[in-house]
């Protein structure tokens, strides 16, 4: 979940995350610093657990939360190394995960993430590979005159391998045609996506 501050990003993040819960079950925990919606508690056939992060301290934090067998993470937001390459380590192991990351489109905020997780010094390929085999979708949003406008890149579907190849090779600028693409077809209303 991509935007700039205050675009609404961790409660559109919060409410997913909640209504995943609530409809698949399993345990979902949140990472924040500091909580910004309760969610903690149990819900139908799951249950949240919220631990609030001191000191931006989210690698020890995602470290500890590994004991627990939860279906759903929710880090409140990438913002270093650390965070970014332990979202991509436990996103690859298997459980949904969800972040917010400050960005003001879609592909400027895979870019992010990608600087991120490389540290500026890493190798770009292997994170680039990550995240090509672990992303689902980006979401970016903002909010202009009340109203919220959002932006929708998705990684699935019939160009899904053709994007995840232009990530792996470092090509982010080239999403710009696929979001678009997918843009175009929705407005039209011949894609149908749920994440």
């Amino acid at each position: 979940m991509s935007g700039s501050f205050g675009s609404g990003k961790s409660t559109t993040s919060a409410a997913c995350f909640k209504d995943w819960i609530t409809l698949h079950g399993g345990v979902g925990v949140t990472l924040e610093d500091p909580p910004e919606k309760a969610l903690e508690g149990f819900y139908d056939t799951g249950q949240i657990y919220q631990i609030s992060v001191r000191d931006a301290a989210f690698g020890a934090a995602i470290k500890a939360s590994r004991r627990w067998a939860y279906r759903y993470l929710f880090l409140g937001e990438v913002r270093d190394q650390t965070s970014a390459s332990e979202l991509l380590q436990i996103a690859l192991g298997g459980p949904m995960v969800i972040t917010t990351i400050h960005a003001s489109a879609p592909v400027e905020a895979l870019m992010a993430l990608s600087k991120f997780a490389t540290g500026g010094d890493g190798d770009p390929r292997a994170v680039n590979d990550r995240i090509a085999a672990c992303i689902v979708g980006v979401i970016w949003q903002s909010i202009r005159g009340g109203i919220v406008e959002v932006q929708y890149l998705s990684f699935r579907g019939r160009n899904a391998d053709s994007i995840r190849t232009k990530i792996s090779e470092g090509r982010f600028r080239l999403l710009r045609e696929d979001l678009a693409y997918q843009t175009n077809l929705r407005s039209l209303g011949r894609i149908e996506e749920s994440f």
